[in-house]
């Protein structure tokens, strides 16, 4: 288990305002999004600013993509 699900997990079992919103399917979505985002991203050994200028995006997009202080949505 990765450091991010064992963290969840534990808060999740103290804390019931987290745990409403991990159990969101909105936010659960999100979540995988940025996972896939940031795997992808690190599979093809780029940076933010890299990948940013790949994707025909800005370095700050990805970075508040990455960090859960943007959603993702899909088209």
């Amino acid at each position: 288990m990765v450091f991010a699900e064992g963290y969840s997990k534990k808060r999740a079992a103290v804390d019931p305002e987290f745990k409403k919103l991990m159990e969101d399917p909105q936010n659960i979505e999100n979540h995988e999004l940025r996972a896939q985002l940031i795997s992808l991203r690190l599979k093809l050994r780029l940076t933010q600013k890299e990948f940013a200028d790949w994707v025909g995006v800005k370095q700050p997009l990805i970075s508040r993509l990455e960090n859960g202080s943007q959603s993702i949505t899909r088209k």
